[in-house]
């Protein structure tokens, strides 16, 4: 997760202050696509890949399944994870659950500029055991993560 925090700091910071769009403060489109599960559709993704990173977040739910690269992996409330660049994944879950679960897709041209070693990188947050092993930067992850969601997602006042 070495690089993670500073790559998600810098998100977050486009985006901290209060006279900013959802767009840079050059009006660029962010550096990045944040995504939230629309809780009247079903959980299901069927398996696509993305040109960049992609970090998910369960905040509630049950076990929801993701498949990646043929690999399933089990998730529960409160985990993180990440899916390297043009991996092929999928979601799945029971369909009666009240799901919440949201994440970006880390612009990779963005992410080459801004850490040009990042080009190599494969990363292997992993919920509960990436939790277990580095706990300190998984905590800073998940809440730069949920600073980034809240910035997106309340309503800001017009002035």
């Amino acid at each position: 997760m070495k690089g993670s925090g500073a790559i998600l700091q810098n998100l977050e910071a486009r985006f901290s202050d209060e006279n900013l769009t959802r767009d840079g403060p050059d009006n660029s489109p962010p550096p990045f696509k944040y995504y939230e599960h629309d809780p009247l559709t079903d959980i299901n993704v069927a398996p696509h890949w993305h040109q960049g990173i992609e970090l998910n977040y369960l905040v509630s739910g049950t076990t929801l399944k993701f498949v990646t690269d043929g690999q399933t992996n089990e998730y529960r409330p409160g985990d993180l994870w990440t899916t390297n660049r043009r991996v092929v994944h999928s979601a799945s879950g029971p369909t009666e659950v009240d799901w919440v679960e949201f994440g970006i897709i880390i612009d990779d041209d963005f992410l080459q500029t801004q850490i040009p070693a990042s080009a190599n990188w494969q990363l292997t947050l992993n919920g509960a055991a990436s939790s277990k092993t580095h706990p300190q930067a998984y905590a800073d992850v998940r809440q730069q993560l949920v600073t980034i969601h809240d910035l997106l997602t309340t309503p800001r006042p017009i002035c």
